[in-house]
């Protein structure tokens, strides 16, 4: 799948190069958008075929989350920088004393990668995405509405979206950061940010034990 769709989109950038009215280059950009989009439905899809069989990370080694968070910072940097957004990156403990100590770096890198998309997805333009990791947690946290509470714990299902949502995503992001983090002992806990009026400000996912 992936190789005709990267052939697709090739060609849709070199026909988007050509001759074209406003009309006809509106159309160009949402087709590649849509190609994009199932691009990452693919991605997606496929790292959950991996991920499910497993009960244990298939490999471990000493963390340098360091690495994992220079690494997923940099995958999402693109994307950040279309919505104007920033990633803030802030350790609170020694890089090497984060949890967990040891494990799978691939996993863990998309952990935090599909945490920050996600972030980066459903914030303001403009915004800033914190991510704090401590000796016992990280969290990652963004501004915006945030979530009806109906619908906090649905974000787990896969293929789950809430209505009204104008960014696109695959509705499985945060399945594979629940996977990944159960593969390594650790715990997912997602919260809206409120104000002192009880206004949702925000929203934070919470990893630890």
């Amino acid at each position: 799948m992936r190789s005709p769709l990267a052939a697709l989109k090739v060609q849709t950038e070199v026909f988007a190069l050509t001759n074209l009215d406003d009309t006809q280059q509106q159309r160009v950009r949402n087709i590649e958008h849509s190609i994009n989009r199932t691009t990452h439905l693919v991605d997606q899809l496929l790292t959950l075929s991996r991920l499910d069989p497993l009960t244990t990370p298939p490999y471990t080694a000493t963390v340098n989350w360091t690495d994992i968070t220079s690494e997923a910072i940099e995958s999402v940097n693109l994307y950040a920088r279309k919505r104007h957004c920033r990633v803030q990156r802030q350790f609170q403990s020694e890089p090497a004393a984060v949890l967990p100590l040891s494990g799978d770096h691939i996993l863990l890198t998309i952990l935090i990668r599909n945490l920050l998309d996600n972030a980066i997805r459903y914030s303001p333009k403009y915004s800033a995405i914190n991510i704090i990791l401590a000796a016992d947690h990280i969290t990652i946290t963004n501004p915006g509405n945030g979530v009806a509470p109906e619908n906090l714990q649905r974000l787990r299902e896969r293929f789950f979206r809430p209505a009204g949502q104008e960014s696109s995503g695959s509705g499985l992001g945060l399945s594979i950061v629940d996977s990944v983090a159960q593969l390594h002992g650790l715990k997912v806990e997602i919260n809206n940010l409120k104000n002192k009026l009880g206004q949702r400000i925000g929203f934070q996912v919470k990893i630890h034990n």
